[in-house]
């Protein structure tokens, strides 16, 4: 009988032992939950937490996320997965100024800042940068009824810096303000003149675009399949001599911001005068390519091809040279 009692007694100091270092809660499908407070009162936990009988693979954790030094705060916590942090995506979107949507048919996610066009798709490593592929370690994902991205892939794509401490498990993302909030016109630098009327910029955090003017066409200097044409060349000299490589410009941008390759679409000024209307002026390019909603200055545009076919200066010196499409020269 003493025996009996003695094993008692071991069986309860055991179970007192093992139930003092838990603490009761419901894990959900992460492996983790919020912390009673009653385990507060124990000090086992203060917030949202993880247990080890959770994934292995997908952990959330209490990671503080700092932008431009101020801290973070999502309804969903960060969770990380295979060593990617993923975050709402609206939290992460809006706070460094970017438009975002999330079609729930497609479950396509679209985020836009200034001129760079961000898409994910739900599930799928696949993502898109201003139209360019991109391979993610893991895909956007849904949580609790909420949709989280890949924070540093997001961060980058739009243009920030983004550093992890992992002694006190605090991510710190920069993000380049410099540039205007008015998605429609930002400075830029130039880096390269393809012709007369397509050309390479770098703004931002040395983001990089081939920009393709609006409105205007310019005879063919560079075409894999056509010879140069007449007063091509005369019109990227003029690109170089007014904006040669280094020299900072305006870009502004109408509605629809790309051509079928991907270019980006735009007027662009040098100091206080557009390009697109210097090459009309001087007559080294024709009014081409009038698609709406892209249309904001076309009526201006006209008139100066006007005045520039009446005094018979460059393309409009040979006759029948310009034709409704294109040039053409025997």
């Amino acid at each position: 009988m003493k025996y009996i009692q003695i094993l008692v007694v071991l069986a309860l100091v055991l179970f007192g032992a093992t139930t003092s270092f838990a603490h009761p809660g419901k894990l959900d499908k992460n492996g983790g939950h919020n912390c009673t407070e009653s385990a507060k009162a124990k000090g086992l936990c203060t917030e949202y937490h993880y247990h080890n009988e959770g994934s292995t693979d997908s952990k959330l954790t209490s990671i503080s996320v700092f932008i431009n030094g101020a801290k973070q705060t999502y309804e969903q916590p960060p969770l990380i997965e295979n060593g990617t942090t993923l975050v709402p995506l609206r939290g992460i979107f809006e706070s460094l100024n970017a438009t975002v949507t999330y079609d729930s048919k497609t479950r396509v996610i679209q985020s836009q800042k200034e001129a760079t066009k961000v898409t994910l798709t739900l599930g799928s490593k696949v993502a898109t940068v201003n139209g360019k592929s991109e391979t993610l370690a893991v895909p956007a994902k849904a949580i609790n009824g909420r949709t989280l991205v890949p924070l540093r892939f997001v961060s980058q794509a739009l243009g920030a810096v983004v550093n992890w401490d992992a002694t006190n498990k605090k991510i710190t993302i920069t993000a380049d303000d410099s540039s205007p909030t008015n998605v429609n016109t930002f400075d830029a630098t130039i880096i390269g003149n393809v012709d007369g009327d397509t050309l390479k910029i770098s703004y931002g955090n040395n983001k990089e675009e081939t920009i393709r003017l609006l409105l205007v066409d310019t005879p063919e200097t560079v075409h894999p399949s056509k010879p140069v044409q007449p007063f091509g060349k005369e019109a990227s000299e003029l690109a170089k001599q007014m904006m040669p490589v280094g020299s900072t410009v305006k870009v502004e941008l109408d509605v629809g911001e790309r051509d079928k390759y991907g270019r980006l679409l735009a007027y662009v000024y040098v100091e206080d005068k557009m390009f697109n209307e210097v090459l009309l002026e001087k007559g080294l390019a024709r009014v081409a390519y009038v698609y709406a909603p892209n249309t904001k200055y076309v009526d201006r545009f006209r008139e100066i091809e006007t005045k520039a076919k009446q005094q018979g200066v460059g393309i409009w010196s040979i006759e029948n040279y310009v034709q409704e499409d294109g040039f053409h020269s025997n």
